[in-house]
């Protein structure tokens, strides 16, 4: 998913979808691959070898199944030290410990380890129904969550409406729209354990299924230079992008 009111693109094309594979989310990074001296898309695999970044996908066919939240608590005073974030469902790629979350101490300003016990002073613990838990050295401290959550079908409805049943065009044809050339994307996909802010320059890359993450880059699975850290009144993930090679 995307911030379509932010995001464009110089050039958008509409590229054939790699034999086997489906993009069923906007805002993915695209990789280009060639089948028979044909040129087709796929979502990223995370190889950074052989990906090479062509665009993002937009599409009519979507299904919003997880989203990044960005928020701000404060740790009681007195025990238990722990708080319930806004979901009881955090996302993980294998559905337990770890999930995908960073959670920075606005007090000392510092990142805490995110961890499945509190073993050391530092530790913050994500419990499976989304309670965070602290040690008792840092009672009363604020702390920004950044973290994904499972969404049910009926609060991806609730929240993002449901798509038209005729817009199927691209599931049907195996085709899926790419946002290339020179522009900005405000995705939803990413990796959101990275502290985006820190970031600069040619730093975002290509991971695995199209999602936005940082990391060693390759000669072409670099997608541009981050423009935007997600925040608690936007959690999309900024990116200025310039790429021609569809």
């Amino acid at each position: 998913m995307y911030d379509i009111k932010k995001s464009f693109a110089s050039l958008l094309r509409e590229m054939p979808v790699a034999t086997g594979q489906t993009v069923t989310k906007e805002g993915l990074g695209l990789i280009k691959v060639l089948e028979s001296g044909v040129v087709k898309v796929r979502a990223g695999t995370g190889t950074i070898a052989t990906d090479r970044f062509c665009g993002f996908s937009t599409s009519d066919n979507e299904s919003i199944l997880t989203e990044p939240r960005v928020e701000q608590v404060t740790i009681p005073a007195a025990a238990p030290y722990s708080v319930q974030l806004s979901s009881t469902t955090p996302y993980s790629p294998t559905g337990a410990f770890p999930w995908e979350v960073r959670v920075y101490n606005i007090d000392t300003a510092a990142a805490m380890v995110v961890n499945s016990a509190i073993t050391a002073a530092n530790n913050v613990v994500l419990s499976s129904t989304g309670a965070l838990t602290v040690s008792s050295t840092y009672a009363g401290d604020v702390l920004d969550v950044y973290w994904r959550v499972n969404l049910t079908a009926l609060q991806s409805q609730q929240k993002y409406y449901q798509r038209h049943p005729n817009n199927t065009g691209g599931a049907l044809f195996n085709q899926v729209g790419v946002m290339c050339g020179h522009g900005e994307m405000y995705t939803s996909e990413y990796n959101a354990s990275i502290n985006w802010a820190g970031m600069s320059g040619m730093t975002a890359i290509v991971s695995a299924n199209g999602v936005i993450t940082s990391g060693a880059a390759g000669a072409a699975n670099c997608v541009g230079a981050v423009i935007k850290a997600p925040t608690s009144s936007d959690a999309t993930l900024g990116i200025a992008f310039n790429v021609n090679i569809i």
